[in-house]
C-alpha cells in the first residue's frame, strides 16, 4: 500500500508528513518520531504494512526533515499543539497517537491536554516527564551554556551515542548514521527550548495508555519504562524482546502487529 509525502501549512508554517490512503471508518495512527532522525528514519520500516489496514500519518516535527522550524516556540507545549494542528489540517477528529522517545513525550502531552482527540496513546521507549527546575530552565537560555549544548549534541550523535538508539549493528550503517545526524541541530534546539519553557501543566494522559519498551534499550533502560508504567494509572506495559530504543526499526514485524491490535 502506497504512502506518500505531502506538505501542508500548520500554524502558518510548512509541515512535511507521510500519509497513507484514508478509508471510511478506519482508525488513524498519528506517528510522532524521536530526536534521532525524521519521520522516515523512525517509521519507514512499518509504514507500508500499517497502511494496509490503518490510515497512517507520520509528520516531520518542526525543524526536522521537510518541516519548517518553530524557532523559540518549539517547546513541549508548542510541539504538542503543533501535533494537534496536523490533525486539524487533515480533518482528523481522533487518532491513536504513537510516539517514540522524544515523540513519546509529545504524545503524552497531547493525550493530557486534548483527550477528545486521542483514542489511545502509545508511548514507545519514552514519555517520562522529569521536572525541570524553573531557575535551571531559564538559565539554559544564557549563552554561557552554548558549549554545554554543543557537547551534548556531539555526544548524542556520535557513533557511540547513536549505537544506544539502534542496538543492531547491521541496521546502523553509514547511511543510517548520516540520516540520523541530519536532525541533530533541530533536536538539541527543541530540547533547549523545552527546558526554557518548562513542562506543560497538563501531563497525565486522560485516555487509555500503552507503554512499549525495547528490552535492550541502552539509552533509556527497561527500568525507566517500568517506573513510567507504575506512575501512569491503569496503563498497560509491553516489552519488545530484542528491541532497543527504536524497536519499530529493530523489531518491525512485532511492532506492526502490536499497533494493529491496539488500533482495533
Amino acid at each position: 500500500m502506497s504512502v506518500e509525502r505531502i506538505e501542508r501549512r500548520v500554524g502558518g508554517r510548512r509541515a512535511s508528513m507521510w500519509v497513507g490512503p484514508r478509508r471510511a471508518g478506519e482508525t488513524t495512527l498519528l506517528l510522532l518520531h524521536g530526536g534521532g532522525g525524521d519521520a522516515a528514519v523512525h517509521w519507514e520500516r512499518i509504514l507500508p504494512a500499517l497502511a494496509e489496514q490503518r490510515h497512517v500519518v507520520a509528520p516531520d516535527f518542526p525543524g526536522f526533515g521537510g518541516s519548517e522550524s518553530l524557532g523559540a516556540e518549539a517547546s513541549f507545549a508548542g510541539l504538542r499543539d503543533w501535533a494537534v494542528g496536523v490533525l486539524d489540517v487533515l480533518e482528523i477528529e481522533r487518532a491513536l497517537v504513537v510516539g517514540n522517545s522524544f515523540g513519546a513525550a509529545i504524545a503524552r502531552y497531547v493525550a493530557a491536554a486534548y483527550p477528545a482527540r486521542v483514542r489511545r496513546v502509545v508511548l514507545v521507549d519514552g514519555g517520562a516527564a522529569p521536572p525541570i527546575p524553573r531557575w535551571l530552565g531559564r538559565a539554559f537560555g544564557w549563552s554561557i551554556f552554548d558549549p554545554l549544548f554543543s557537547f551534548m549534541k556531539a555526544q548524542a550523535f556520535s557513533d557511540a551515542g547513536l549505537a544506544k538508539m539502534i542496538v543492531e549493528p547491521a541496521l546502523l550503517d553509514a547511511a543510517m548514521l548520516a540520516r540520523m545526524r541530519q536532525s541533530s541541530d533541530a533536536f538539541v534546539s527543541s530540547m533547549r527550548n523545552a527546558a526554557l519553557a518548562g513542562l506543560p501543566d497538563e501531563r497525565m494522559p486522560r485516555v487509555p495508555v500503552t507503554i512499549v519498551w525495547g528490552a535492550r534499550d541502552a539509552l533509556t533502560p527497561l527500568s525507566v519504562g517500568q517506573k513510567l508504567a507504575r506512575e501512569i494509572p491503569d496503563s498497560t506495559f509491553h516489552v519488545i524482546e530484542g528491541g532497543g530504543h527504536m524497536p519499530q526499526i529493530e523489531r518491525a514485524d512485532e511492532m506492526t502487529r502490536l499497533l494493529l491490535t491496539l488500533g482495533d
